[in-house]
């Protein structure tokens, strides 16, 4: 990434100043500068403590100190894309239509697997940005959830899992072998989650990072990853 993207985007920041974009009955104030949300799904907080109190991970300590942290509760069900949804849309599953992993198909009375967004019935808050005039990216580890975070953006929209298939029409990029460096990793590696992290400097980016197999150790413990 050159020197002067950082600070470029910093400055078309700046130039919003006073701006609010309104998603769901809510303003949103345009971000002051380049904005990232990272979501690690089905990652429990006690690791995060236990990692930053074993001096493990010094950038998420030195954002959670000089930036902003704090818990919230999470939304029910407690699955992967009613949380994710109510994320990029800022409303619960009883708004966006989003209530877990799986629909129940009217018509057909079959329960469908959610792999694009079919049964969202709210628009996101990057999709709104986006068409706002924000430069927005939204990158996820699995391609079930790229549809659905991606839904309505004006802008790049890409899974790790299918990066080597990105086309322009489709997700707003190509060739990210070239831009990343190498190709895709195996959907079912740990590598897969390192692959999101893009060369880019966008005013609003979010990534989703899923989670790894789940550690049989308790937080702090000698045997957890945290403290590997």
């Amino acid at each position: 990434m050159g020197e002067t993207e950082p600070a470029a985007a910093r400055a078309a920041c700046e130039g919003t100043q006073g701006r609010s974009v309104s998603v769901n009955g809510r303003a949103y104030a345009w971000p002051a500068q380049p904005t990232v949300v990272v979501c690690f799904d089905g990652c429990d907080p006690a690791y995060v403590a236990a990692a930053r109190a074993a001096g493990v991970v010094p950038t998420l300590e030195r954002m959670c100190r000089e930036g902003f942290s704090a818990l919230a509760l999470a939304a029910m069900p407690t699955f992967t894309n009613p949380n994710n949804v109510s994320i990029v849309c800022g409303v619960p599953p009883a708004v966006h239509g989003v209530s877990g992993n799986f629909y129940l198909d009217r018509e057909t009375g079959a329960d469908v697997m959610m792999v694009d967004a079919t049964p969202m019935r709210a628009p996101t808050l990057l999709a709104a940005f986006s068409q706002a005039g924000a430069k927005v990216v939204a990158v996820t580890a699995k391609d079930k959830l790229r549809k659905a975070l991606g839904h309505g953006l004006s802008g790049i929209a890409f899974s790790a899992e299918k990066a080597d298939a990105a086309r322009a029409d489709e997700n707003g990029i190509t060739d990210l072998a070239a831009l990343v460096g190498r190709g895709a990793p195996d959907q079912y590696s740990a590598d897969l989650s390192l692959y999101v992290l893009p060369r880019r400097s966008p005013s609003c980016r979010r990534w989703m990072i899923a989670s790894r197999a789940s550690s049989p150790s308790a937080p702090g413990s000698a045997s957890s990853p945290t403290m590997a």
